[in-house]
């Protein structure tokens, strides 16, 4: 289950990745060998269209007063942390979410076949940004509609970068603000974009951590041991 369009259209390119370098390690020790996409698992990407899990997940396990049977299929849920609008943390800060139900994280991953997984900074997005800023800023540089102005060519600047920070966690930081924000600027969309992202995601592209997790529980349960 994911909160929307984005999420929906890019999780499924993300899960090649996720699952290339699972059997890549799973080979070599001699574990289970998984199939190389989500949609050959048997998975279903679920687009919720909100942040409205507490509902949702309650068909999988019971949490918030929820009592009776329930499906017993495996389901991750992967939201995001949202804290204040004007928060842009640093890679690896940890920081205060505003998402409701963050505070049923604990409840549900105790559960037999759910658990729910929250992105630790900010967004999907801004989340992939920090991590991938040079194809992220090569996305939307192909999608913005002019070349004058200040975006096109503060993007080239990211792409010129080729994410060399030299441990400026700031800089990193101002960059994936900045592809965040002109992402969701009328002039693209997070629609499009994530349509074009999905289209230029590679073996390189680097999966956060709280996404590989949802991938690989939702394929049966996994847990990366190997």
């Amino acid at each position: 289950m994911v909160e929307g369009i984005a999420e929906a259209l890019i999780l499924p390119k993300l899960a090649v990745n996720v699952l290339k370098q699972y059997n890549s390690k799973a080979a070599e020790a001699g574990e289970k060998i998984l199939a190389n996409g989500i949609e050959e698992m048997g998975i279903s990407v679920i687009n919720i269209n909100g942040i409205n899990f507490k509902y949702f997940m309650k068909l999988f396990c019971n949490f918030d007063q929820s009592s009776g049977p329930n499906i017993p299929i495996y389901c991750a849920g992967l939201s995001d942390q949202d804290p204040k609008k004007d928060c842009f943390p640093l890679k690896d800060e940890a920081v205060e979410g505003s998402n409701p139900i963050c505070k049923y994280v604990n409840t549900i991953n105790g559960s037999k076949y759910t658990r729910l997984f929250i992105s630790p900074l900010k967004t999907f997005e801004y989340d992939l940004a920090i991590l991938n800023p040079v194809i992220m800023a090569q996305t939307l540089r192909l999608l913005w509609p002019t070349a004058d102005g200040k975006v096109s060519p503060n993007l080239q600047v990211i792409i010129d970068k080729d994410n060399s920070y030299g441990g400026d966690l700031r800089a990193l930081r101002d960059d994936a603000k900045f592809i965040y924000e002109h992402i969701d600027d009328s002039q693209v969309g997070k629609g499009l974009f994530a349509y074009a992202l999905a289209e230029a995601i590679n073996d390189e592209f680097i999966v956060p951590e709280y996404i590989r997790k949802a991938i690989l529980w939702a394929c049966g349960g996994v847990e990366e041991n190997v």
